[in-house]
């Protein structure tokens, strides 16, 4: 009897291309088992859930935790948004986010004119304020609400007599009787606004309505931040927080756009880097315009050719290093494209147009990339992965330059991952590629694994141990490093380790959990249509014995598809299955119920010399199985 030893392929994972013959080094299938090199295979480690009851109910690809610098976001779904403080003790704590819409509904709110408004019986404006004289009548502006759509708002009044009530057209809001800022939010049951008073003397100042939305659309975000300002888009929803309101003094605060797109949001050396952009906002916003059209007469790179450009998704946008101000960073960059509103847009005019012609902010379009759908730092450079192509972006004094890097581009705008040394991604092949700062390209390919991610694939990386996962809503690939790693049990759309070593803060699918794993070895070809006989399967693992696993044989009689498959024998004898099967082809198969609590470092088959027996070939307890992936 021959002894045949099959453990280097623990440390390589699944083949890595498709015309690779299999061999003793590659694994067919390692369902919910990471291989970690010459170490053997380890279980795949379950995923923890701190922010809520394990047992959860997930819609893919929600639950996200996004964690950027001082910034951890958790996306519970597409409606509802929460940060998470760094501070807290682990399970950490998360604060609902309350997220405005970028339009500041109220027109004239700060009383800079006698306009806008209009005024009942004891009301006027002047000196900057409304002000009212024993007034039992309303200060009111039309047609400003969507019912019924919740509202927040936020105002200053003086008072020395009566009562006055902010109502959002017949909901009244809560009555107030003394002096102070006021901040509530408001269900509106009609478009009208009005303040409601009752003997009323004194003045309001301040007045802010924005209306309470949520972020919308239904893909992963990818977050940026700066500090204590962020920045998320979905592909279809833009996200940002910004220190305060301009022109209230407002605490932080939360805005969508729903009128602007943006597929990529990016940092390149401390900038904010946005890319692949549309919307209403790009297309005919007059700030936006006219912000484009100043940087094409005074950019230095190209006039002649970007002259009759219009800004499109090939396009990225750069602002100020950092944001520029300490007080109000990227407030100058946000109004360039007119948010949150005009009066910001007008008040920074001329400050925007000074730092478009000193090239702090600007423009660039891609040339080789097609649409960007993501941006990401790699090295001193930024990358950028288009729809038809990906290329190295480098900065210079006028501004980037474009070194094309592949004419392949991004299958899903989600399926990048890595830190500023390497970035790995799933192109439009569905082949796994590597990207790095020294070393350029490096296809890997897994290209007939990853052709079953036929959905949104999320790509994350967990910068302590370099793992990178590519996830769907129904499995999972991980890649360590030494090989590529399958699991259905785990979703980590979010993956990322705690401070404190705990565990890892993500996402876990529990319907079935605990889940199998499952290692599938390569198919031993036996030379001239020889017929072997394997008589035992040794597992040999790290644990006490290996009485968790089940162990087996496909096998065949000649080169074909249909392989059969004995029922499972149980593992005995620290580790031990006897088979007994005679055939020409084989594959290992084990089995453990709970991958959890599984370690495999390696098979041991012994195999000799077989004659071909009917009961064997024909035993009516093996199952016949159509093979996909052979």
């Amino acid at each position: 009897m021959a002894d045949l030893t099959l453990n280097e392929y623990f440390g390589n994972g699944l083949r890595p291309k498709r015309d690779m013959a299999r061999d003793p080094r590659y694994c067919r299938e390692m369902k919910n088992m990471i291989p970690l090199g010459p170490r053997g295979a380890r279980p795949l480690r379950q995923v923890t859930y701190p922010l809520d009851s394990p047992s959860l109910s997930v819609s893919f690809p929600f639950p996200q935790i996004l964690r950027d610098e001082d910034t951890i976001l958790y996306f519970g779904s597409a409606s509802t948004v929460s940060e998470v403080g760094y501070t807290s003790a682990y399970p950490w704590t998360a604060t609902a986010l309350s997220v405005y819409s970028g339009v500041e509904s109220v027109t004239n709110g700060r009383f800079d004119e006698d306009a806008s408004w209009t005024k009942g019986t004891g009301w006027t404006i002047s000196g900057g304020t409304a002000n009212a004289t024993t007034a039992s009548a309303t200060l009111a502006q039309a047609g400003i609400l969507t019912a019924p759509s919740t509202y927040r708002i936020k105002y200053t009044i003086t008072r020395s007599a009566g009562t006055i009530t902010p109502t959002f057209g017949t909901t009244a809001g809560t009555t107030r009787s003394t002096s102070g800022t006021f901040t509530e939010e408001v269900v509106a049951d009609a478009t009208g606004f009005s303040f409601v008073t009752s003997g009323f003397t004194g003045t309001v100042d301040n007045v802010s309505i924005r209306e309470l939305v949520t972020p919308g659309g239904t893909g992963p975000f990818r977050l940026v931040s700066f500090s204590d300002v962020w920045f998320a888009s979905n592909g279809t929803r833009m996200l940002y927080r910004i220190p305060g309101n301009l022109d209230t003094n407002d605490t932080p605060y939360v805005h969508t756009v729903a009128d602007w797109s943006v597929q990529a949001v990016g940092k390149h050396n401390n900038t904010l880097v946005l890319g692949g952009m549309a919307g209403t906002r790009i297309t005919s916003n007059a700030y936006t315009l006219a912000l484009f059209n100043h940087w094409k007469s005074v950019q230095k790179q190209n006039q002649t050719i970007t002259k009759h450009h219009v800004l499109n998704s090939e396009y990225i946008m750069y602002s100020e290093p950092g944001g520029a101000e300490n007080d109000l960073p990227f407030q100058v960059f946000l109004a360039a494209l007119g948010l949150p509103g005009a009066y910001e847009a007008d008040f920074f005019q001329g400050i925007v147009y000074s730092r478009v012609e000193n090239g702090e902010i600007g423009f660039f379009r891609t040339r080789e990339c097609g649409p960007i759908m993501h941006l990401k730092q790699l090295g001193n450079n930024l990358v950028a992965y288009g729809e038809y192509g990906v290329s190295l972006l480098m900065r210079d004094e006028n501004g980037y330059q474009e070194q094309p890097i592949s004419t392949v581009g991004l299958k899903y705008r989600e399926a990048v991952a890595g830190d500023d040394q390497e970035h790995m991604f799933v192109n439009s092949r569905y082949e796994l590629m590597r990207l790095t700062a020294g070393g350029g390209l490096e296809r890997l390919d897994y290209s007939e694994h990853l052709e079953n991610l036929s959905s949104t694939t999320v790509a994350t990386f967990d910068q302590q141990r370099r793992y990178y996962w590519f996830s769907t809503s129904t499995r999972s690939y991980c890649w360590t490093g030494f090989g590529l790693g399958e699991s259905r049990a785990v979703r980590p759309m979010s993956l990322f380790r705690m401070e404190d070593n705990s565990g890892l803060l993500g996402t876990a699918s529990t319907d079935n959990d605990p889940q199998e794993a499952q290692i599938v070895g390569p198919i031993i070809r036996q030379p001239n249509g020889q017929t072997m006989e394997i008589t035992s399967i040794d597992v040999m693992t790290v644990e006490a014995d290996a009485t968790s696993w089940t162990a087996t044989a496909d096998w065949n009689m000649r080169n074909s598809d249909q392989f059969r498959r004995p029922g499972f024998i149980d593992v005995t004898d620290r580790g031990r299955a006897f088979v007994k099967k005679t055939g020409v082809n084989f594959r290992p198969v084990l089995k453990a119920a709970n991958y959890k609590e599984v370690d495999c470092d390696g098979i041991s088959l012994n195999i000799g010399q077989g004659k071909p027996s009917v009961n064997n070939i024909m035993a009516a307890t093996d199952t016949i199985l159509s093979e996909t992936n052979v």
